[in-house]
C-alpha cells in the first residue's frame, strides 16, 4: 500500500512495499517552460527510511508511468537515504536514451534539504542545497512536466543501484518523506508553457471544426 496525500499543507509520500511495488511519483497538471528558469522542494525524509526522492523534469508529452525508464530526455535530481552508510545526493541526464550520472555523499545524519534544477544559457544544473551535484546541456524540448517521486530500495537495488551507498535490511523497505514548497523562479514565464498548452488545443479545435465544415459542405455538394 503506497499513500499519496497532503499533511499540514506537506505533500506526504509514503511507499509501503520495496522496490517498483513502492514507487510513487506526482506529474504537474500543466506544463512549464523552464528555460533560464529553475524549480525546487524542500523536503524532510523520516530517518527510517531506506530509497531515493527525487525532482524531476521531462517534456510534457508523457506524463504517466515512471518517467526514468520510459522517456528517452529528462533532468533528475534526488536525495538518497542509504542505513548506516553516507547518505548521496544524485543527477541524471538522458539525453535520447544515454544517461550520465554522478553523485556526492553527504553525513548519514542529513534527512532534509533542498532540491533544485535551474537552467541558465542552455545549461542545466542540479543542485541539493548549494552544492552543485552536476551539470549539462539542455533538453530541447523545455516546455516540461515537473515530477516528484520516491522510490524504496529493495535488496537487488541496494546492491545494483546506480548510487553506491544504499544498504539493505529486511525491516526497512520504506521510504517515508514530505514534500514542501515547490516553487519556480519566474513564474510569468513558466506559464508560457500552459499558454502554448492551451493554445495548442484552441489550435486543434479550430482545425477540426474548419475541417468538419469542408466535410459538410462537401455533402451538401453532392447531395445537390
Amino acid at each position: 500500500m503506497n499513500i499519496i496525500e497532503v499533511v499540514n499543507g506537506k505533500l506526504h509520500l509514503l511507499t509501503l512495499r520495496e522496490g517498483l511495488g513502492g514507487y510513487c511519483v506526482v506529474c504537474s497538471q500543466n506544463p512549464y517552460y523552464l528555460a533560464n528558469n529553475g524549480v525546487e522542494i524542500n523536503f524532510e525524509i523520516d530517518p527510517k527510511s531506506v530509497g531515493r526522492l527525487a525532482l524531476l523534469i521531462a517534456p510534457y508529452k508523457v506524463r504517466v508511468g515512471i518517467p526514468e525508464y520510459l522517456l528517452k530526455n529528462f533532468d533528475m535530481v534526488c536525495f538518497e537515504v542509504g542505513s548506516r552508510f553516507l547518505h548521496a545526493a544524485g543527477v541524471n541526464f538522458t539525453r535520447d536514451g544515454v544517461s550520465l550520472i554522478s553523485y556526492k555523499t553527504f553525513p548519514p545524519n542529513i534527512f532534509s534539504g533542498k532540491l533544485r534544477i535551474e537552467n541558465k544559457g542552455g545549461v542545466t544544473s542540479c543542485y541539493f542545497n548549494n552544492d552543485k551535484i552536476g551539470s549539462f546541456p539542455q533538453m530541447q524540448n523545455m516546455n516540461v512536466a515537473v515530477f516528484i517521486e520516491a522510490f524504496p530500495y529493495s535488496a537487488f537495488l541496494a546492491v545494483n543501484q546506480a548510487f553506491p551507498y544504499s544498504a539493505y535490511e529486511a525491516n526497512q523497505i520504506v521510504l517515508d518523506a514530505y514534500v514542501d514548497t515547490l516553487s519556480i523562479d519566474e513564474v510569468s514565464t513558466a506559464m508560457l508553457g500552459t499558454q502554448w498548452a492551451n493554445m495548442m488545443w484552441v489550435m486543434m479545435t479550430a482545425v477540426m471544426l474548419m475541417t468538419l465544415t469542408a466535410v459538410i459542405k462537401k455533402i451538401r455538394e453532392v447531395r445537390k
